[in-house]
């Protein structure tokens, strides 16, 4: 029973797979109760694909035993809507995202909001103009979650849901405790239409939905740090290691007495070779006191 991660693996060159992160073992999650359109739309067990959506979220610490919980989905129209008598390229979005919590099987947190998207000229010939990111918050107790959202268009008429699975951390009666890492590739991605701020906390990047760099690139991290003891001295590194478990790639960090909770990084990709690998940030705080996370992320050859 409970939670069960699925990875998939082929080994032919040039394949694209897109497969759930895992299942729960007890059976689907009942869908939220209401008749509300955006909440039909993630009533079924599979998601809608009408509307091709991609979905990311990170678990950031706040006041209190909650988590904020920064949900990013990014929307692809596929094509542009046409444009207005008046000139301007616009489309009405409506977006909801709800966390289920696989524990207790019910929907315990929501948020939504109307959007109005406009592109402005110079973005409208910008190849991959038709995706565009918005974010929400949710502030939600640790624990494991199912995350379902969904979005429609007004123009072009569709819609569509995507379903996520969250791990939010718990750093309660924890000498010393990770956020989860927001992962970006500092490059020019898609652009960031409507934004909820995290309460007392500025993420210095958007995140990569992508999770796939070049050789030669730079992942950017951004995470909290919890210590109990805010004297206490973090030491971590970020490491890069292969199937094998063979460290490619690593960067020191480190968190000196009194000092501000976050960390920044900027772990190069220089000469890695393309293929999937684990990127793990760990820190220490004194005698047996760790903590780390873990992303997978993807390295792919110069284009």
């Amino acid at each position: 029973m409970g939670y069960r991660e699925v990875d998939v693996v082929v080994n032919r060159p040039g394949l694209t797979v897109r497969h759930r992160a895992g299942y729960h073992a007890a059976g689907p999650v009942p869908p939220p109760k209401n008749s509300n359109p955006l909440g039909a739309l993630v009533a079924p067990i599979s998601p809608t694909a009408a509307l091709h959506l991609r979905a990311s979220a990170v678990a950031f610490f706040s006041k209190g035993s909650s988590m904020q919980l920064l949900t990013t989905l990014e929307v692809n129209l596929g094509d542009l809507p046409p444009a207005t008598a008046a000139g301007l390229v616009r489309d009405e979005l409506q977006f909801a995202v709800f966390a289920v919590d696989l524990k207790k099987k019910k929907v315990t947190r929501s948020a939504g909001r109307r959007v109005l998207v406009e592109w402005p000229p110079d973005h409208r010939t910008r190849p991959g103009a038709e995706r565009f990111l918005v974010q929400t918050v949710l502030n939600v107790p640790p624990g494991a979650y199912q995350l379902r959202a969904s979005t429609t268009s007004k123009t072009p008429e569709k819609s569509g849901s995507v379903y996520l699975q969250v791990d939010v951390p718990s750093r309660e009666n924890r000498p010393l405790a990770l956020s989860g890492v927001l992962i970006g590739s500092g490059g020019s991605g898609p652009r960031v239409v409507e934004s909820k701020p995290l309460v007392g906390l500025a993420v210095p990047f958007s995140p990569s939905l992508d999770r796939e760099f070049t050789d030669g690139e730079v992942v950017h991290l951004f995470f909290q740090v919890h210590r109990k003891d805010p004297k206490t001295r973090v030491q971590g590194v970020a490491t890069l290691k292969d199937p094998n478990g063979l460290v490619v790639a690593h960067l020191p960090w480190a968190i000196e007495p009194m000092a501000l909770a976050t960390m920044t990084l900027e772990l190069p990709l220089k000469d890695i070779a393309p293929g999937p690998y684990r990127l793990i940030v760990s820190a220490t705080g004194g005698a047996d006191v760790a903590a780390n996370r873990e992303v997978r992320i993807r390295v792919a050859g110069r284009h």
